[in-house]
């Protein structure tokens, strides 16, 4: 690719790539001077642990974040057999606060399945 920039661009082009893909790589732009650092997150994971789920059923768990905190993302985990994932999303207030992470799971399971909703909540 390199090469392929050398023949058409030149010379020019070619070292204001590489330092380019030097300077993203190593975060320089992100640290310019008079810029302010990212605030520092402290984050807590809460759970909540939900099913059993039947084989070929569906179902879905929330996981809530503890009053002042709000949700910065989230997942899920099968504590017991497999499914498939149909939908994560932010559970959200009636003023818009992300308040916890919602989950749809399919149990894709031969058997019962057990699941458990994952919040990362920050403090406002």
């Amino acid at each position: 690719m390199l090469r392929k920039l050398k023949e058409h661009a030149g010379v020019g082009a070619l070292v204001v790539s590489v330092l380019a893909l030097c300077v993203g790589l190593t975060g320089i732009a992100g640290a310019l001077p008079g810029e302010k650092a990212a605030p520092k997150l402290n984050v807590t994971q809460r759970t909540n642990t939900f099913g059993p789920i039947a084989s070929g059923a569906a179902g879905d768990g929330v996981a809530k974040c503890a009053k002042g905190e709000v949700a910065v993302g989230g997942g899920f985990t099968a504590t017991s057999g497999f499914g498939r994932l149909d939908g994560s999303r932010p559970e959200v207030n009636g003023k818009g606060k992300p308040t916890g992470w919602h989950v749809f799971i399919g149990n894709d399971s031969p058997g019962n399945a057990t699941f458990q909703v994952q919040v990362l909540c920050s403090q406002k």
